[in-house]
């Protein structure tokens, strides 16, 4: 009531108006920390879903070279394979090409001996029968 431009208030009064006050800036506070939490969340969400896609191309990535790495081990298992038979291949021929060699000059030697007794013997015999 005023009383000389001034307002004189009771203690309940008094009492009312800091538990109003008290109420409402703690509501502020709820309402501001709920406000940054859900900004934080939205936040995190969005760094998570990022993550989750760098992870799905990491794993493309490694799926792509683990098959080129067994697609160039196929290809150096099948270019050893073709080296070791050309490899046996020109082997083989040489061989044959020394067996050759080998045995021509066997016949040659063979053709240069002279016959024995025996097989004169045999051809004059099986001539004049």
């Amino acid at each position: 009531m005023p009383s000389d431009n001034k307002y004189i208030l009771s203690q309940d009064v008094v009492n009312a108006i800091h538990q109003y006050y008290a109420n409402n800036t703690n509501k502020d506070r709820q309402d501001k920390s709920t406000s940054s939490n859900d900004q934080l969340v939205n936040i995190l969400r969005r760094q998570l879903d990022e993550k989750d896609q760098q992870i799905n191309k990491f794993q493309k990535l490694l799926d792509q070279q683990q098959q080129l790495n067994l697609s160039s081990q196929k290809l150096l298992e099948n270019q050893k394979s073709e080296q070791n038979i050309k490899s046996n291949t020109v082997q083989s021929r040489e061989n044959d090409s020394k067996g050759d060699s080998n045995d021509s000059d066997t016949n040659i030697s063979k053709q240069n001996e002279k016959p024995s007794n025996e097989t004169r013997e045999n051809f004059w015999k099986r001539l004049f029968r």
